[in-house]
């Protein structure tokens, strides 16, 4: 039984110049036939193939006849129609079976030598004046496969007789060109700045490189010349390939500034310019760093003294703010706008403002150092105790010398300046002292100091007589009273007082001392609201009194503290217990009946305010619901 294996074979050759050949056809008489079945297994399989390809003058189309192609394996001459072909080359590398991963990884590298080429350049007569150049480098790539008719011999248990490889075959590609011209052009040029468009004042190198092939730039090139630009930036090739792709290629001593320029050199005994003017761009020379420049610093100075960021410089009478950049910017009609013309200049976009009750773009006027990387904004003139921002917009608008945009930042720049008046501490009053109760808000006055621009009010708190906290901001007023929310005065069963201070504030936001001390607590005692005979179902003999707040148990569970009044008798009270904050239930010695009076004598409050009120119950008043 025979078991047919499918596999390919590869010759790998790649073009660095557009020199690639035509390729057709395939010579099989050069190639080793495949073992018959069941012959012994070759030990090694050397496949070959052969390359074909023409030759031709780049500007007139004319075969180029008599020129030697060497690549190390094989060599061939070009025929009287300039084709070529090299044969028995042996494959470099193979593709996977069945086709499945494709990696051809050689190369045949060789040279083409004019010297013996005879039409349509006598190459060989060394009076012949337009001549081709003597050689060129050259690389190929071509895969070949088989037939894909590998075969296994096996026996009747299975096993290997014999294996059989493929027949190696040729799958070229055709119609490739290969041209060459001849060193009949010229070049001239110029190198310019590139941020400025002038022309260079120092010396440069500039290369030609002959870049044909398939793609530009192979790893095989070749330098045709080389020379140092004049002074004056000029430079001139003779004798330059036509109808070929090159680099011009130009660096300074250092490498610092370069540039590149791809072009295709005309035909026959033209000349190509690289100058402004030109058919072609100019070799524009730009430094090498494309990092993006960016703002390291910003300053604010009075003059004297340098400050930091959001800085107050005091009572300057003038400011400048210094950006400073890693590397100068470049010198454009954008950059050196520093002063109030057209709006797409610098000074557009630096936006100085007085921040305050008018606030507005302020005077400035800008300048930069000698190297272009700092800028300098000047406020001639500053007002005391004063807010300012400086801002930067459209700073990626700038560039340094290699026309890369500064980097994106924030660039808000924000003072004070000084000049206010010391302010001397308040005198504040509360004026609702004797009314405070619960739920009732305090309520502060004082006189407006000299100079003060606003007041800071704090407070601190004492619960059960202990400073819970310190003293905490609590407002900024504009105005010279203040009255917050009503505060809470116990918690619990603990008194809670609060102490307030109130410091001026000049124009500079500069605090006075603070004023004395202003206790707020709760300064009125409790009233009764009602008492109710049976209240809440507590009972028959149980008159229950509900109090105006919460009331302090020690005092509210005395039955000493009550009188109780029932139609001009007088029940004895037994017990008094206290059913919540603000609620006492009195236990009778009798059943309670309309128009029992309860009036509690010893009660007092959380904060140890007595009751308001002992009066008994004017005649007349409602059975059953009694208020004080």
């Amino acid at each position: 039984m025979q078991t047919f294996k499918k596999g390919k074979i590869a010759l790998a050759m790649a073009s660095a110049f557009f020199i690639g050949g035509t390729l057709s056809g395939c010579d099989s008489g050069n190639l080793p036939s495949a073992p018959s079945a069941g012959a012994e297994n070759p030990t090694t399989l050397n496949p070959t193939g052969t390359i074909q390809g023409n030759l031709k003058d780049s500007s007139t189309g004319e075969p180029i006849v008599g020129a030697t192609i060497d690549i190390g394996v094989a060599t061939a001459t070009t025929n009287s129609r300039g084709v070529f072909t090299l044969r028995n080359v042996p494959a470099t590398a193979s593709v996977a079976i069945n086709g499945a991963n494709t990696n051809v990884g050689g190369t045949y590298e060789g040279i083409i030598d004019f010297r013996t080429v005879t039409s349509p350049v006598n190459m060989t007569n060394a009076a012949t004046a337009v001549r081709y150049p003597d050689t060129r480098a050259v690389s190929w790539t071509v895969e070949f496969t088989s037939l894909e008719d590998a075969s296994t011999d096996t026996g009747a248990g299975g096993e290997t007789l014999a294996s059989n490889h493929d027949t190696p075959v040729t799958g070229l590609i055709a119609g490739q060109a290969v041209t060459a011209g001849k060193l009949s052009t010229s070049l001239s040029g110029e190198i310019r700045i590139k941020s400025s468009n002038a022309l260079v004042a120092e010396a440069y190198t500039v290369q030609l490189w002959d870049n044909a092939g398939p793609t530009l730039k192979q790893e095989i090139t070749t330098v045709i010349s080389t020379t140092d630009a004049e002074a004056v930036a000029k430079f001139t090739f003779t004798g330059v390939a036509a109808g070929t792709s090159h680099d011009v290629v130009v660096f300074n001593a250092d490498n610092s500034l370069t540039d590149t320029v791809t072009f295709t050199t005309p035909a026959d005994n033209q000349a190509a310019s690289l100058a402004v003017g030109g058919k072609q761009v100019p070799l524009l020379v730009k430094g090498t760093d494309v990092a993006a420049p960016y703002i390291y610093k910003i300053a604010i100075s009075d003059g004297t003294t340098s400050f930091e960021n959001g800085a107050d410089i005091g009572a300057a009478a003038s400011a400048s703010i210094i950006y400073s950049f890693s590397e100068p910017m470049l010198a454009d009609g954008y950059s050196t706008g520093v002063t109030p013309t057209a709006a797409t200049e610098l000074y557009d976009h630096i936006v100085a403002d007085w921040i305050s009750a008018k606030a507005g773009n302020v005077a400035h006027s800008m300048a930069w150092n000698a190297t272009m990387d700092e800028l300098t904004v000047s406020i001639p003139t500053l007002a005391g105790s004063s807010v300012y921002k400086v801002t930067l917009n459209g700073a990626n608008t700038l560039q340094d010398t290699n026309n890369t945009a500064l980097s994106a930042g924030n660039f808000v720049v924000d003072f004070t300046t000084g000049g206010g008046v010391a302010v001397a501490a308040p005198v504040i009053t509360l004026v609702n002292d004797a009314s405070i109760d619960v739920g009732v808000a305090p309520i502060f006055d004082w006189v407006w100091q000299a100079g003060a621009a606003s007041y800071n009010v704090y407070r601190s708190t004492s619960t059960g007589g202990v400073v819970t906290g310190g003293m905490d901001f609590q407002i900024n007023r504009t105005t010279s009273d203040y009255a917050p929310a009503a505060p809470a005065y116990i918690s619990g069963e603990l008194p809670v007082t609060y102490d307030y201070i109130v410091k001026a504030v000049n124009s500079d936001g500069v605090e006075s001392d603070g004023s004395a001390a202003v206790t707020v607590n709760d300064a009125v005692g409790p009233t009764v609201a009602a008492a109710v005979c049976n209240g809440g179902g507590a009972g028959l003999d149980v008159l229950r009194v509900t109090f105006s707040e919460n009331v302090a148990e020690t005092a509210a569970e005395v039955v000493g503290s009550y009188t109780v009044t029932e139609g001009g008798i007088t029940p004895t009270p037994t017990t008094a217990t206290l059913f919540s904050p603000a609620v006492v239930d009195l236990k009778l010695s009798g059943n309670c009946a309309a128009g029992t009076v309860a009036v509690a004598i010893g009660v007092t409050d959380i904060n140890g305010n007595a009751l308001g009120k002992t009066a008994a119950v004017p005649a007349g008043a409602a059975s059953g619901a009694i208020g004080y």
